[in-house]
Order: C-alpha cells, then structure tokens, then sequence
C-alpha cells in the first residue's frame, strides 16, 4: 500500500498549517480554514485519518509530529505559521520543540501549557465529552455542530481507521511530558474560562514559561466552533504582531 497524506489546502500569502482536533478531519474544519484564507495560505492535513493511508499507525505524539513533518517537506513547506487545536495542540506542541527553525510563530487552540501533573485518564476523557456534548444542546448552532462531529468522526475516523480511532484515545490519555521553562517559537495559547477538560487554574503555571502568553475565552471547550470569526481575529491579531 503506498502511503499518502490528504489534505486540503485554501488560498493564497504566507502558509498556515492547520491542525485538525481529535477524531476529526479537514471536512470539519474547511469553514474555519476558507476564513483564514482571507490572508494565509491554509492547509489542513488529515494525519491518520480520513482519506490518508499508512503502513502503520501511530502509536505516539511523536510518531504523529514524525507523520506531519514528512508531509510538509513533501509539500515543500517551510516558514510558516502552525496552529493545533485540543489534541493536535499536543502534536503542535511536540513540533515546536523538534523542528523549531521552520516555524514563525504557533497558537494552541483549547489546551494547556505546562501540561498538569495530574493525569488525563480515560474517564476523564468520556465525562469532558459528555459535558462537551451536553453544553451544546442549548443552541442550535450547538446541535449541529453536534453533528458535525459525529458524522465526521465516525465516517471518516472509525470507519476509515478504526484502529487508530482508540489508539488516538490512549495517546491523549497517555503519560504528560512536559518540556522546560522556555518555548523555541513564540507560541499564544487561547483557553477556554469553562473548559470541560482543562482546569482553570492550571494556566497560572504559564506566566513562568519564555515566548509563551495565554488568552482567557469566555466559554466551553469548543467556543471556536461556535465563533469561527472570533478565532478569525484572534489569529489574525496574533499572527501580526511584530
């Protein structure tokens, strides 16, 4: 079998990698993706999922951040911007350290920096998806991103890639590492103030932390689905910053 990374790519100007969150494909994120391409060059790369194909799966962060930096030389990429979102923050986080000179600048969407002694176990992971769910049902604009995922994740990632789909469970469940006191690329965090996964007060660690600031964002876990333009501005704002 040979293998092969899909992806999707939007627009034109400088290049912004878009990291899809867990169980999730570039189908999900192709209206947040055609925003940014008001200004960036945008691609959006299915690692381990959808219609990609590998010999093997991914057992690691570091095997996913292996996955993602092959894709890019292919592409021929270099100098640009990296954004990961919940999990694939974990694959962004990974990259920064291993191939810092080929990035500008990264944002991590929904995620914590140091991550917490305390470990995310698999319960933890079932009740925030729960919660997750649950707090979307109060809109409709919730409910059909509800949906959304479900289709995606269970079309594209169970059905396409089974295994990998629990595998993706033990990787984000698995053993945090954290780096040091200081980040190669100027990286921004944008947390959300009622996360169902994250601990509010876990963020008060990243004040000790070089090249790293953290922004609070009133909402839930997945306030980007439901504001797409707000994280819009957010990363235009940034990503302009001299």
């Amino acid at each position: 079998m040979e293998e092969y990374t899909h992806y999707q790519e939007f627009g034109n100007g400088e290049t912004l990698v878009l990291l899809p969150s867990n169980w999730l494909t570039s189908w999900s994120y192709k209206s947040l993706a055609q925003k940014l391409a008001r200004k960036y060059r945008v691609i959006v790369p299915d690692l381990y999922r959808g219609l990609s194909k590998y010999k093997k799966n991914a057992l690691t962060v570091g095997d996913y951040t292996k996955q993602l930096h092959a894709f890019l030389q292919n592409q021929r990429v270099s100098d640009y911007y990296l954004i990961g979102v919940s999990f694939s923050s974990l694959i962004a986080s990974e990259y920064l350290y291993q191939y810092p000179s080929e990035l500008k600048k990264a944002m991590l969407i929904s995620t914590i920096i140091p991550i917490p002694r305390k470990r995310f176990t698999l319960l933890d992971g079932l009740i925030g998806y729960m919660n997750l769910f649950y707090h979307n049902t109060f809109s409709w604009k919730g409910i059909k991103v509800n949906f959304r995922w479900l289709f995606d994740g269970v079309f594209n990632c169970l059905l396409r890639h089974p295994k990998q789909f629990f595998l993706d469970a033990l990787i984000a469940t698995g053993e945090p590492k954290n780096k040091g006191s200081a980040i190669p690329v100027p990286t921004k965090i944008l947390m959300a103030s009622k996360d169902e996964f994250i601990r509010y007060g876990d963020s008060k660690n990243t004040k000790k932390i070089h090249n790293l600031e953290i922004e609070t964002i009133e909402g839930y876990h997945a306030w980007f689905f439901l504001n797409e333009e707000l994280l819009v501005e957010k990363i235009f704002d940034y990503l302009s910053e001299l």
